[in-house]
């Protein structure tokens, strides 16, 4: 597969963009704006890069509130409002719409599918009107400015050499869950997903201790001392102690010292409806889903 990839000429050099515009085609109106999928480290700049070239705003918004393995994990499904028509677009000039889905959560198979047969899918989904997206539930709400608020904490706090991991637990008024280095992590790509677990032995408070959490793209479930700590959708974020940037899972090194913190979800995944595609038990563990601070002290 990888040798007839590299046969064929990449046509599209940003298929986001062009399954944006392959979406604007099919409803043959122009979208208003642009609202982020979610908040990772390359969703986020790769939606603010297509508002920017396609001259839209981009909303003070997201479908997540967090990264996530995958588009089920979507506010807008868990709000009741369809995904489709879903526009895609391969870097080598494919072009689909997906007009409906027997089942929402198909749009997950059909869309990591052509990923894995293109090594890349862009993807425009769920058009929603404004009023759909001014009601409750239906977006998670400033969360761009949320993320910068937690970036200038850090970046403040190295500039007065401070405690930048302090900085970002207040800012997003998280919790910190270990310090510690690097001790083993195993990863492989499983169908498209990065699929991994991450251990840590402790340092500082939390020396003598250990720390694992499993993971499929994003961490999904964390065990201190073998004890269950925080799990999805609540977020567990891994940070390197010298850069003090987050780590993108499997980019560790043996030894390199970390700090992990955990932050609350977005209400919205506490729901029934949100806890049905984004608790431990979907993605296959036996545990219930209880909340981080519930967690941390009960």
């Amino acid at each position: 597969m990888q040798a007839r990839l590299d046969a064929i000429e990449n046509q599209v050099g940003e298929p986001v963009q062009a399954a944006f515009s392959v979406l604007e085609r099919h409803l043959g109106q122009s979208l208003a704006a642009v609202i982020l999928g979610e908040i990772g480290p390359l969703s986020l700049t790769e939606g603010l890069s297509t508002a920017a070239r396609l001259g839209k705003p981009a909303l003070d918004a997201d479908t997540v509130g967090r990264a996530v393995p995958e588009i089920n994990q979507h506010s807008v499904k868990v709000a009741g409002i369809p995904l489709t028509p879903i526009g895609a677009a391969t870097p080598f000039g494919d072009e689909m719409v997906v007009t409906s889905l027997g089942d929402p959560s198909r749009a997950e198979d059909i869309l990591r599918s052509v990923a894995v047969a293109s090594r890349a899918c862009g993807v425009a989904d769920s058009p929603i009107t404004g009023a759909q997206a001014k009601q409750q539930g239906t977006l998670v709400t400033d969360s761009l400015t949320l993320a910068r608020s937690i970036g200038e904490a850090v970046r403040t706090a190295r500039e007065a050499d401070a405690d930048p991991v302090e900085a970002a637990r207040a800012a997003g008024d998280g919790y910190l869950l270990f310090t510690g280095t690097v001790s083993d992590f195993n990863w492989a790509d499983e169908d498209g997903f990065l699929v991994g677990d991450l251990k840590l032995a402790g340092s500082g408070e939390f020396a003598g201790q250990d720390f694992a959490t499993d993971y499929k793209n994003e961490h999904l479930v964390a065990r201190r001392n073998g004890e269950v700590v925080a799990t999805c959708p609540d977020l567990i974020s891994v940070i390197d102690l010298e850069t003090y940037d987050g780590i993108n899972n499997p980019d560790f090194t043996r030894g390199q010292a970390v700090a992990v913190l955990g932050f609350r979800c977005d209400p919205l995944w506490r729901s029934e409806a949100g806890l049905a595609v984004f608790s431990p038990r979907y993605f296959g563990y036996g545990l219930d889903y209880v909340p981080i601070e519930e967690r941390l002290t009960g």
